[in-house]
């Protein structure tokens, strides 16, 4: 004689045997959990990693207007100035003529650079918060050449024909390519902090382990 529990729809998922023993359900109750704890953890580690990523790109944008308004508060021959001057002089050539300023005291970086960063931080932080499933289907090689084509004509024109760029013309191209880094570059950035922290991790618990 068929038993109801025999009975199988086609299509239906295989169900866990309700007849099994107290030890097999309290098994797979205790499977359960540790999954939905250990979802839990990863979510909570994601959220880590991309709060440590706002927080560095915010202190950079932030260092950025901080020259000028150091400069405005403590002199413009301060050494906090200097310092945070000194600091970005590395990355860009900090020309008073394509900088904006506060006050007639320059940012840390030019506009096209301000453009990059602030751009660049805006998009990161938007893509946590509006789905980019669209922008994920284009090639990266395509979103790459759209985001830097303005920039590097912008650029190179002025040494091949009579154009000369203007600060709209640098801060909008300068904006487009951070925001089209920020595209490509947001999941990976968040991969290495991640990577980075889990080590460090690993090495701290191998010191006091020992």
């Amino acid at each position: 004689m068929t038993k109801w529990n025999d009975i199988k729809i086609a299509g239906q998922p295989d169900l866990p045997d309700r007849s099994g023993s107290i030890v097999d359900k309290f098994t797979i109750t205790i499977k359960l959990i540790l999954c939905k704890l250990s979802g839990t953890l990863f979510q909570r580690s994601m959220k880590k990693d991309i709060i440590i990523l706002y927080s560095i790109l915010f202190l950079w944008n932030a260092g950025i207007i901080a020259a000028p308004v150091a400069a405005i508060l403590t002199g413009a021959q301060s050494l906090v100035s200097e310092i945070l001057y000194s600091f970005y002089h590395p990355v860009c050539h900090q020309f008073a003529s394509h900088s904006f300023s506060i006050a007639g005291n320059k940012f840390a970086v030019c506009e096209r650079c301000t453009a990059i960063y602030f751009s660049f931080f805006f998009g990161v932080a938007a893509a946590g918060f509006f789905p980019m499933n669209r922008l994920r289907q284009i090639p990266p090689i395509w979103i790459l050449m759209c985001a830097s084509l303005p920039m590097m004509l912008d650029g190179v024109l002025p040494w091949v024909t009579v154009y000369e760029p203007e600060a709209l013309s640098r801060t909008a191209s300068g904006a487009l390519f951070g925001f089209g880094l920020s595209l490509l570059l947001r999941q990976s950035l968040i991969e290495i902090i991640s990577y980075i922290g889990s080590t460090s991790r690993k090495r701290l618990y191998g010191i006091k382990s020992r």
